[in-house]
Order: structure tokens, then sequence, then C-alpha cells
């Protein structure tokens, strides 16, 4: 299944991000929410960006926030906390099955 945004527009998106991201002064509190259509997976170690309780299988959209996540030093926080699945997924598929993490908080570690 392919993701409905071209990869120019991905690509886009997360440099105008970093530029945000950039711009704001490491002693000042970060926090980025948003639907990046990306879900947090289940990897070992991603130098402190994801914890232990990550879900979802990692797509294109995974990598991404991860890569803007490390080069900005900053956690997806859903990741680090043991959850009841009513309560970790935003988008429910009308098949009744399917079920996703998109909508992520990430902060400064």
């Amino acid at each position: 299944m392919s993701d409905p945004s071209e990869d120019h527009d991905k690509d886009n998106f997360y440099n105008q991000l970093s530029a945000a991201t950039q711009s704001i002064p490491p002693h000042d509190i970060l926090i980025v929410l948003g639907d990046f259509n990306a879900s947090s997976g289940t990897y070992d170690n991603v130098g402190g960006v994801l914890g232990p309780f990550g879900s979802g299988s990692p797509n294109n959209n995974t990598d991404r926030m991860i890569t803007y996540s490390g080069m900005h030093d900053l956690t997806v926080l859903g990741s680090w906390f043991r959850r009841l699945d009513v309560r970790r997924w935003t988008r429910y598929s009308n098949d009744g099955f399917t079920k996703k993490e998109l909508d992520h908080i990430l902060t400064r570690q």
C-alpha cells in the first residue's frame, strides 16, 4: 500500500518542520504534536527516540519521523508508556480489524 503523499512533499514538510524546530532555543520547552501517519513500531534501540512500548508496523513515514526526532534530540512520548489498546489507537479502519496509532507527541528529552 502506497502513501497518498509524494516523497518530495514529505521531504518538504520535514525540511520546513526542521527549520522551525531549529529556530527554537535549546533551553525552551519544545512539544511537537501531529498526525505523522507513522507507527512508532518496535525497534531495539533508536538512541532514546523510541521507548519499549511502540506499536504497529514501521513504514516509510516511521523512518522519516524517527530521523527527524533523532536530528533534533526529540523523543516519541507514546512509546515510553504502557497503555491499554483503547487509549493507544487513533485510527480505526472500516474493516473492523485494522487499528493504527498515527498521532504522536514529540518532545525534547
